[in-house]
C-alpha cells in the first residue's frame, strides 16, 4: 500500500481507467479481426497460404495493423493529457493536494496498461488457437511472443513520445501533428541534409539503400519485421527503443513539473522554445524547398530561389503558430530574425559551394588504401557481410580505380550542377584504410565518357566475379540447363541440357566466355540471344546466398541466371558441336520480314511509341517516315546478330544523333520483337538504303 501511495494515486487510475478503457476495448477488438479471425479465415480457404499466416506475425504487409499501433497510442496520450490544453481542467485538477509527479505517473502507468491487455489478450487467443488447431507449421509460439514484444515496444514509444510532445505545447492539434513529425524527424532531416549536400558537394553521397527505415518507428511498423527481408529488430536495435522509452518517460515527467498551467491553449508551452521551434521549422522548410527545385531543375539560380522560399514560408507559418495572429506583418523589424537567418545559412552555403574544407579535392593515400569498392550502387557494399563480393584488393584494380578518382576529381567542372542531355549512372567509391577508417565518394557521370578508365576495371577479374553470377557456379551443383531465346515467334522452343557432363561443359565454357570479354562487349548493349538458367540442386541451395535469399523472399526457382549474349563465341561454338544452336536461339528461317524505319528527331520518336510501333507492311504512313523491308535471309541474320531494344533509342535522341527502329514479324505479319539501332552500328545495307 505504501508504494502504491507513493507512486499512483488510486482516485485517479480509477477515473482514468472508466473514462478510456473504450480505447482499449477498440483496440482489442480490431487486433481480434486481423489476427484470430483472420487466422480462422484463412485456415478456411481451400487453400492455406503458409506465408500469410506469419505474415501476422511479423507486419508484413499488414496495414491495418501498421495503422493501429501508429494511431492508439497517439490518440490515447492526447485524450489522457487533454487537460493540460484546457485552462479550466488543468486549473481544476492541480488544485487538488496531490503532487504532479504522481498524477503524471497515474496516467502514464493506465496509457500502459490499456496500451499492453490488447496485444496480450491477442496474443493469448493466438496461442490458444496454435495450440488446439496444431498451427505449428504455419507460425510458432516464439512468433506470437515475438510480435507481443514488438507491438508493446511501438506502442510504448509512440505513446510516449505523444506524452513527451504534449508536456512542450499547449493545443492538441499541434500535439498530434508535431508528434508524427518527431516520430519521422530522425530519417527526415537524414533525407533532407544528404539530398542538399548531394547537390552543393561534388562528390558527396550517402547511402540511403540501408537502415534509413530504422532511424524511425514509422518506416520500420509500415515495413515490418521479416528477417528474410534484413528488417528483423535486433538486441541493440531494442535496447535503444527501451533506452529511448526511459528517456521520454523522465524528459515528460520533468517537463510536467516545470510547465506553467497558464500556458494551456499555446502552441509552444515554453517561452525558451519558441526561438528552437520557430528556426527549427524555418530551417527544415528551406531544405524541403531547395530539394524540390533541384529534384526538378537540377541548377543553383532554382535551389537558392527554393530555400528562399521555403525558409520564408517556414518562418512566418512558425510565427503565426507561436502568436496566432498575423499582427507581425505589420513591422518590418519582426523579420529581423529571419535576415540573421538568412545570413548565417549565406555563409554556410557559400562555404560549402567553394569548398572551404577541401572535401571536394580530398582524396586517400594510395599506400594506405587496403581495398575499394566500386560500383555504380551501395547494393554490393549494403549486403557485404552475405556476399562479399563488390571489393577491389588486387593493387592493380585499385591503382586503375585511384585513377578514375583522380580523373573524377579533375572534371569537376564538366560533371557537377551540368544539365547534359547524355545519360548518366553514378559511380560509388569507398575506400577501406589500414587505419580501419572508410572514405565515401559518389558521382554523376557519363560512363561512355570515362572509356580509357573503365575499361581495365571492367574487364578485371575481381569485378567479372562481383557482376557475372555464372563464375560462382559450381557444375557439380547444377541439376539442368536451359536457354530459352530472347524472342519468341510462332513456335515455342529451349534448349536443354541434362547431361552432367554436358554441363560441366556448357558452365565451363560460358566462364571462359565471361573471363575473355572485353569492354566493349560488355557494354554494346545488344539483345542476348536467349536466357539461360542453371538449376540448382535442393542440397546445394546454401552454396548461393543470394539465390537462397531470393528463393525463401519469393519462392522463387531454384536456378541461377546468366545470358548468352551475341559476344560469347564459345558457347556458339560448343551449342553447335553439341546439336543444342537450332533450339537455344531464333534463326533468320522463323522470321517471315523485317521493317525498319529510320528515325529523324525525338517528336518521330514519341509519336511511334504513341502509336504502338506499328510498322506492318501495308500500313498507311500518316508521319511520312519511310519503311525498309527486308526479306533476304542472311540480311535478317545480321539484323538479329546487332539489334537493341528499342529503349535504347531514348539515348541516341538525347545525344543528338538519328536512330532506327526494327520489327520482326512472322508469316502472317504476328509481330515477334522491336529493336534499334543506333547511328553508329546500324548495318551498311540499312544504311545504304536510306541514302537513295
Amino acid at each position: 500500500m505504501k508504494l502504491k501511495t507513493s507512486f499512483f494515486n488510486e482516485g485517479f487510475l480509477l477515473n482514468d481507467f472508466r473514462k478510456y478503457s473504450w480505447v482499449a476495448v477498440f483496440y482489442t477488438l480490431a487486433l481480434a479481426f486481423v489476427i484470430p479471425i483472420n487466422i480462422i479465415m484463412i485456415l478456411s480457404n481451400e487453400y492455406i497460404n503458409k506465408s500469410a499466416l506469419k505474415d501476422l506475425f511479423l507486419l508484413n504487409n499488414q496495414e491495418i495493423q501498421s495503422i493501429l499501433i501508429l494511431s492508439v497510442p497517439v490518440v490515447l496520450a492526447m485524450l489522457i493529457f487533454r487537460y493540460l490544453q484546457v485552462q479550466i481542467s488543468a486549473d481544476s485538477l492541480h488544485s487538488l493536494p496531490v503532487p504532479r509527479s504522481i498524477i503524471y505517473r497515474s496516467h502514464i502507468l493506465v496509457g500502459v496498461v490499456l496500451l499492453i491487455l490488447p496485444v496480450l489478450i491477442t496474443g493469448i487467443i493466438a496461442i490458444t488457437l496454435n495450440l488446439l488447431l496444431d498451427l505449428g507449421n504455419y507460425y510458432s509460439i516464439y512468433d506470437v511472443f515475438s510480435w507481443m514484444g514488438i507491438t508493446t515496444l511501438m506502442n510504448l514509444t509512440i505513446f510516449l513520445t505523444c506524452v513527451f510532445v504534449g508536456m512542450l505545447v499547449g493545443i492538441s492539434a499541434v500535439q498530434g501533428v508535431l508528434t508524427y513529425i518527431l516520430l519521422a524527424f530522425p530519417a527526415g532531416i537524414t533525407i533532407l541534409l544528404t539530398s542538399n549536400l548531394d547537390f552543393f558537394v561534388y562528390g558527396f553521397k550517402f547511402n540511403l539503400d540501408y537502415q534509413l527505415e530504422r532511424l524511425s518507428p514509422i518506416p520500420r511498423v509500415l515495413h515490418g519485421f521479416n528477417p528474410l527481408n534484413e528488417r528483423q529488430m535486433g538486441g541493440g536495435e531494442i535496447v535503444v527503443y527501451l533506452v529511448i522509452c526511459l528517456a521520454l518517460l523522465f524528459l515528460a515527467e520533468y517537463l510536467y513539473k516545470l510547465r506553467n498551467l497558464e500556458n494551456a491553449n499555446q502552441s509552444i508551452a515554453f517561452a525558451k522554445l519558441h526561438n528552437i521551434f520557430k528556426y527549427g521549422v524555418t530551417f527544415c522548410t528551406m531544405l524541403l524547398g531547395g530539394l524540390y527545385f533541384k529534384e526538378t531543375q537540377q541548377t543553383t539560380a532554382w535551389v537558392v530561389f527554393g530555400y528562399l522560399i521555403g525558409s520564408l514560408t517556414g518562418y512566418v507559418v512558425a510565427e503565426i503558430m507561436l502568436k496566432k495572429s498575423l499582427g507581425f506583418f505589420r513591422e518590418v523589424k519582426n523579420f529581423k530574425g529571419y535576415a540573421v537567418f538568412g545570413a548565417i545559412m549565406l555563409v554556410l552555403i557559400l562555404g560549402i559551394r567553394f569548398d572551404l574544407t577541401g572535401y571536394e579535392k580530398r582524396l586517400p593515400p594510395l599506400a594506405e588504401v587496403q581495398q575499394v569498392y566500386f560500383s555504380d550502387s551501395f547494393y554490393y557494399y549494403t549486403n557485404l557481410e552475405k556476399y562479399q563480393m563488390g571489393f577491389f584488393s588486387e593493387p592493380n584494380n585499385v591503382q586503375n580505380i585511384y585513377q578514375l578518382h583522380q580523373k573524377l576529381v579533375q572534371d569537376k567542372n564538366s560533371n557537377y550542377l551540368t544539365k547534359s542531355q547524355k545519360p548518366k549512372r553514378s559511380a560509388i567509391l569507398i575506400y577501406q584504410l589500414s587505419d580501419g577508417s572508410t572514405m565515401t565518394r559518389g558521382y554523376e557521370i557519363t560512363y561512355d565518357e570515362y572509356a580509357r578508365y573503365l575499361k581495365p576495371i571492367y574487364e578485371a577479374k575481381e569485378y567479372k566475379q562481383a557482376h557475372y553470377d555464372v563464375l560462382q557456379v559450381n557444375p557439380a551443383d547444377v541439376e539442368k540447363i536451359t536457354l530459352r531465346p530472347n524472342m519468341r515467334t510462332d513456335t515455342y522452343k529451349e534448349a536443354v541440357i541434362l547431361n552432367p557432363v554436358e554441363i560441366k561443359e556448357a558452365i565451363e565454357v560460358m566462364q571462359q566466355d565471361v573471363l575473355n570479354k572485353t569492354y566493349e562487349q560488355m557494354t554494346e548493349q545488344k539483345v542476348p540471344w536467349a536466357n539461360v538458367s542453371m538449376l540448382i540442386a535442393n542440397n546445394k541451395l546454401n552454396n548461393y546466398p543470394r539465390l537462397a535469399e531470393i528463393v525463401q523472399q519469393h519462392n522463387g526457382d531454384q536456378q541461377i541466371n546468366a545470358t548468352w549474349s551475341k559476344s560469347d563465341a564459345l558457347l556458339e561454338k560448343w551449342l553447335k558441336e553439341k546439336g543444342y544452336y537450332q533450339k537455344a536461339r531464333i534463326l533468320p528461317e522463323e522470321i517471315a520480314y523485317v521493317v525498319v524505319e529510320k528515325i529523324e528527331s525525338r517528336e518521330q520518336w514519341e509519336e511511334k511509341r504513341k502509336t504502338g510501333y506499328v510498322m506492318e507492311t501495308g500500313n498507311s504512313n500518316a508521319n511520312n517516315i519511310e519503311r525498309f523491308e527486308i526479306r533476304d535471309k542472311s540480311q535478317i541474320e545480321t539484323c538479329l546478330r546487332e539489334y537493341r531494344d528499342q529503349w535504347f533509342l531514348d539515348d541516341f535522341f538525347s545525344q543528338n544523333t538519328e536512330g532506327y527502329i526494327i520489327g520482326f514479324y512472322g508469316g502472317d505479319k504476328r509481330n515477334f520483337a522491336y529493336g534499334s539501332f543506333a547511328a553508329h552500328n546500324v548495318p551498311d545495307f540499312i544504311k545504304e538504303h536510306f541514302k537513295d
